[in-house]
Formats: C-alpha cells, structure tokens, sequence
C-alpha cells in the first residue's frame, strides 16, 4: 500500500540544477594524509569541512551529489534562513568538488523541514529520486519514517510514504543504491527469527511499478547483536560502508566495510581502521561517483572541530 501524502514537494531549486587496515598517515596543522583499505594505493587529505557548515551544535549526516557540486546535510546548529526547528535538511552548491569553499547553507523549505526533526537524505545518482527521514509527522506510522519525492525531469511530485519501508518504531537513514533500485536503511523494527540487533540493516527492491517490496533484513555477518547504522553502497553497489558500535572498534561507533560475494550474500565486515575511524563516533558516510571526495560525520577534534559533532571531507590526492 501506498499512502501519497496531499502536498507537493517543494524542493530547492538546487536539487533540480545538481542533478589489514590503513596504512600509516601523517599530520598537518588542520589536516592528514593517508590511505583507506578499500582504496590501496590512493592517498586522500582528512580535513574538517569549516565554520561554513559546521555549528556549535550538530552538524551531520552529509549527502553528496555525484558529481560532488551539492551537499546535503543535517544541522540544529543554523536558526536564520528559513530554518523551521529541531533538526532540519540544509544543501550547499560547490564550484570545486575538491574545494572547501561552499555557498551559504539553505534549509529545504516546507513540507520538507517542520518544526520537528529531519534527518539523512539519500539522493539517486540520477537525481530523479529524493528520500530523507522525518519524525513524529501525523501521516507517519511510528517514531521516523522515511519519505520519498520523485522528479519527473521538469517537477517534483507528492510527498510519499512507504507502508513497506515504515513500521510503528524507528525506521531512518535512508540510502539509494548506484542502481537506484535497491533502498537500505535502518530500522529498529524486530521481526521475530529475523531482527538481530538494536538497529539492523534492511533493504528493499522496487516493483515494477515503482513502489517498494516488503524489506529483507541484511542478516549476519553485517547485523550484529550492536546497532548498525548509515549504510552506504559504492563500486556499482558491491562495496557496502555502514558505522556500528559492536567490539573491537577505535571508539564508539567505526566505519566497516563488507563485500558482496558473487552469491549475494556479504562478506565479514572488515574495520576501516584509524585513519578514518577516531577514539570516539564515527558516522554517515557519503561520496561521489568516481570516489573523489568522501564526507562523514565525526566527534574527532584532532584536524579542528567547531561542535559537537561536525561534517569532514576526505579529498583523494591525483597523482600526474
């Protein structure tokens, strides 16, 4: 079933325009180098992304177009330009994918942002399909739920909410696959003999039709007794980076990462280790199409943080 909600999806105009571990690294003042396992051989520079984006609060969340001339992200932090309250969705434009010069960050206008909470926003690669996370709506079924808009190429259409993707708990962190028919996302809903942790991993295929299957739970060796949180699909969606904070990480939650096996099924999640993961909670990975550029969100303070939790930027070094 499909509830389509009675109000049109007033998007920025930005949407439509846009459409072992790691090696040794070594420190600047504001920044470091060093490698990532799924990239041997790649070195990319660690910096905070600036006071542009980041507040005294809580920035987080980022989401980046592919061509890495947008940003999404999620912030308590701005109260001026049409901010609505509680957590809301702002967007960036760049110039340089690469750069660390933003445009002013606007908040997503109504029905988008509320007075309530807003969360992560996932974005298919060919900008036709705009998914985020909003809690304690009235249309909602449970605590958050997550909602889609779709573009036609000349509009944005309804507001929709998903039965199949939303249960009567926390459903949330919405992310579109390369394909932009698979949705993962996490959910604190327990299905008895299939629910593993506090917060699993689930995935759902599009119809035909273009709704959505009844979601299938990750199952182990990606869930785990802990809570999973932020997936994110790269490599033509064989390469799954999701943040947990099961044992054995550098802090409180870590990225891992885990590989599709040509039976489907995935592989032991393996620890991205210290360059990107901190001493404390690592979290929401984003990146753009040929892998550029990554964004995440993080508590560390060792390359400057202004809040909180702030957004960082990984930028791979292109060697002539």
């Amino acid at each position: 079933m499909l509830k389509s909600l009675l109000f049109r999806c007033l998007l920025c105009p930005i949407i439509v325009i846009i459409g072992s571990n790691a090696v040794a690294f070594s420190q600047g003042s504001d920044s470091l180098v060093g490698e990532i396992t799924i990239f041997p051989g790649v070195q990319y520079v660690l910096r905070n992304v600036g006071s542009e984006i980041n507040t005294k609060l809580l920035d987080y969340s980022p989401s980046v177009t592919a061509d890495g001339l947008a940003l999404y992200f999620v912030s308590n932090g701005f109260k001026e330009g049409g901010t609505q309250g509680g957590h809301d969705i702002f967007a960036t434009l760049k110039f340089d994918p690469k750069g660390l010069d933003f445009s002013p960050p606007t908040a997503l206008p109504p029905p988008i942002n509320s007075p309530k909470h807003e969360g992560v926003v996932s974005i298919s690669p060919d900008g036709k399909m705009f998914f985020y996370t909003a809690c304690n709506r009235k249309e909602g079924y449970g605590d958050c739920d997550i909602f889609q808009c779709n573009f036609d190429g000349t509009n944005w259409g309804d507001i929709l909410i998903h039965a199949q993707l939303n249960s009567d708990v926390w459903d949330s962190q919405p992310s579109v696959a390369k394909d932009g028919k698979h949705l993962y996302f996490v959910s604190q809903f327990k299905q008895p003999g299939v629910s593993i942790g506090e917060a699993d991993i689930w995935v759902s295929k599009m119809k035909e039709d273009s709704t959505w299957n009844i979601p299938d739970n990750l199952g182990k060796p990606v869930n785990s007794i802990y809570q999973e949180d932020s997936p994110c699909l790269l490599h033509n969606d064989s390469l799954l980076i999701f943040a947990s904070n099961r044992p054995g990480g550098y802090g409180g939650f870590d990225f891992y990462t885990s590989h599709r096996q040509p039976d489907g099924k995935w592989s032991e999640p393996v620890n991205l280790g210290p360059f990107i993961n901190s001493k404390k909670d690592d979290r929401f990975i984003s990146a753009t199409a040929d892998d550029s550029v990554l964004y995440f969100s993080s508590e560390r303070t060792d390359v400057g943080n202004y809040g909180q939790l702030d957004i960082f930027m990984l930028t791979r070094i292109d060697r002539p």
